[in-house]
């Protein structure tokens, strides 16, 4: 890397640009910050390995990431303090090293498509950009020493947040996410749940189980669950990304896939997601996401959002479910009369009902936050 793509502004942060959100209700109260991401025995900023881990977490979290360079005797100065700061906080926040960003930014994506400029153009090293649905919000070089952990610590909304995904130290003193397959863009490793559960004889443990690329699982964040804290007081909030279980179900090689239906479904019989028994494509009983989990002691409840299923024209040619979650859901019946499965009155009716059952999920998931956080 040449030098010039080096350098160190000491008095002040220079804004490369900043994009004003665009989104609406929870994400328009939080203006430009992002959300914080803590993780229990984190206490050094996790490296990015590759572009396809950058475009994981640059498309579907609320995340920091500082591009550094390895020849950069500012990046050099701000890992330690950088580091102070994750052991105060255990804020997850992210590197990654200048030509691995570069490789992001020069992609076909980076121009065209549904994730076109999600990366600006880099300056200097370091240079931090904080990344929400999908966009980058800021992106500032270079730090002054004396400000750069109040900057940092301003860009976060901190709503108690923990995730339970393993990382791992390396040898050079930073972590990186704990990966069993290399499909997985987060790793299978349980220990931190596991050690969290093992405390549910003395208090109450409250965990979502979500998929970060699933419209349910944002829409219950955004709709129920991150509004409820923003408003109430609460103890922690923990949760399990299962990111790495879809993208191997999903898999394009089949052996691979039926490995994902299997990890899957042992997962759910042995966290209780499958309370709410969903068959996948295998015939394997599995749990769905999201789902909301309270442990304590030998006992557990759950709460599910949407995922109601098999959409079925009654005797009365309105539509309704066959499977929910909800006993009360299933009773729920569209608006208008369905002719056939291919008609425009089966998207309308459909539309109906999605509304109706999700007007009562959110209801329903909101009363279990007050009894349960």
């Amino acid at each position: 890397m040449k030098s010039k793509k080096m350098l160190f502004v000491p008095a002040f942060l220079l804004t490369l640009f900043s994009c004003s959100p665009t989104g609406n209700g929870f994400r328009d109260q939080m203006g430009n910050k992002i959300l914080a991401f803590k993780s229990p025995d984190v206490d050094s900023y996790v490296e990015i390995q590759t572009s396809e881990e950058l475009d994981s977490i640059a498309r579907f979290d609320d995340a920091l990431v500082i591009v550094t360079g390895s020849a950069c005797s500012a990046c050099d100065h701000l890992y330690p303090i950088l580091n102070e700061l994750i052991k105060e906080t255990h804020y997850l926040i992210y590197t990654v090293d200048f030509q691995t960003y570069m490789v992001n930014y020069r992609s076909q994506d980076n121009k065209v498509g549904t994730y076109a400029f999600l990366y600006p153009e880099i300056r200097y090293t370091p240079t931090f950009i904080t990344f929400r649905d999908g966009k980058a919000l800021d992106a500032k070089g270079g730090y002054s020493r004396d400000t750069i952990k109040d900057w940092i610590l301003s860009c976060f909304l901190d709503l108690d947040l923990y995730c339970l995904n393993d990382v791992i130290p390396t040898t050079k003193g930073y972590y990186q996410w704990d990966k069993a397959e290399e499909i997985d863009s987060l790793g299978y490793g349980t220990k931190n749940l596991d050690s969290l559960l093992n405390d549910t004889d003395t208090k109450k443990i409250n965990i979502l189980y979500t998929w970060k690329r699933c419209k349910d699982c944002t829409e219950y964040k955004e709709k129920v669950l991150y509004p409820y804290l923003l408003e109430n007081d609460h103890g922690p909030v923990y949760f399990y990304e299962l990111d790495g279980y879809y993208l191997l179900k999903r898999s394009a090689e089949e052996e691979l896939s039926k490995e994902g239906f299997l990890k899957f479904s042992s997962f759910s019989e042995k966290y209780f997601l499958s309370d709410y028994p969903v068959e996948d494509s295998l015939g394997n009983m599995a749990g769905v996401a999201p789902t909301l989990i309270t442990y304590q002691g030998d006992s557990h409840t759950l709460s599910v959002f949407r995922n109601d299923l098999y959409p079925t024209i009654g005797e009365d040619s309105l539509l309704r479910y066959r499977q929910s979650f909800y006993p009360e859901v299933l009773l729920l019946r569209s608006d208008t009369k369905v002719d056939s499965p291919a008609s425009d009155s089966f998207t309308k009716a459909l539309e109906e009902l999605q509304d109706k059952a999700g007007e009562y999920e959110t209801k329903a998931c909101l009363d279990y936050l007050k009894e349960n956080l």
